[in-house]
């Protein structure tokens, strides 16, 4: 769960960081704003290394690029891959101090498998997700499904109810949390999660730089 964080500090040695001693903060310059907070919406480079920073997903990829639990501690496919089962880490809280459950990652996916955002198509084989349990959620495919693993790397988790606000204000159970409202442009403010279940981050923050110019950047 920690992966993402990690491979954002590697970054920083072939990218335009760097961390301000006194205060402790990292700051991460990127070429153009976050297309949306939102982990469903649209996304390019940029806007992944942000969201990255807020979101866990339900599994990740590990040092050795094969599949490394994340939210999701286990998950068991069926024979033909049109069923998976996940089981949920117990314990994971968001950003608000409300604690992941089952009902969250479908409210997640079943909005996306319902159309209308930008990660949707992604999702267009998975028929339904439901809460088997309080931490076990299982996704049905329409046919056989072997890319689903791929597809949840990409998106994060959002508490059950969340509405638009999360394109600018959402609630991650990331190691950063935002501090202030995203304006759509313009530089971000994220802020440590203390209760992140990765561990405590070794730094206070991250100041997001939106710099065009590379030259500047460097």
């Amino acid at each position: 769960m920690v992966s993402a964080v990690t491979a954002l500090l590697l970054s920083c040695l072939v990218s335009a960081c760097g961390v301000a001693p006194a205060s402790r903060r990292l700051v991460l310059a990127i070429e153009s704003a976050p297309l949306t907070l939102d982990p469903r919406g649209a996304f390019n480079t940029d806007t992944a290394k942000v969201q990255q920073l807020i979101f866990d997903t339900l599994v990740t990829k590990g040092p050795d690029f094969d599949f490394a639990p994340g939210l999701a501690e286990s998950w068991q496919p069926s024979p033909d891959w049109t069923e998976v089962t996940f089981q949920l880490r117990p314990g994971i809280r968001f950003h608000d101090g409300r604690e992941l459950t089952s009902r969250d990652v479908v409210f997640t996916f079943g909005s996306l498998a319902s159309g209308g955002f930008g990660k949707s198509s992604a999702f267009a084989a998975v028929e339904r997700v439901e809460a088997t349990g309080p931490l076990t959620v299982r996704f049905v495919s329409k046919r056989p499904n072997p890319g689903l693993l791929v597809d949840l790397v990409a998106v994060g988790v959002l508490p059950e109810g969340s509405g638009p606000e999360a394109a600018r204000s959402p609630v991650g159970t990331g190691p950063f949390r935002v501090a202030t409202p995203y304006a759509g442009e313009g530089d971000l403010v994220l802020e440590h999660f203390d209760d992140f279940a990765g561990g405590h981050p070794s730094i206070e923050g991250v100041d997001v730089r939106v710099l065009p110019d590379a030259s500047t950047r460097a």
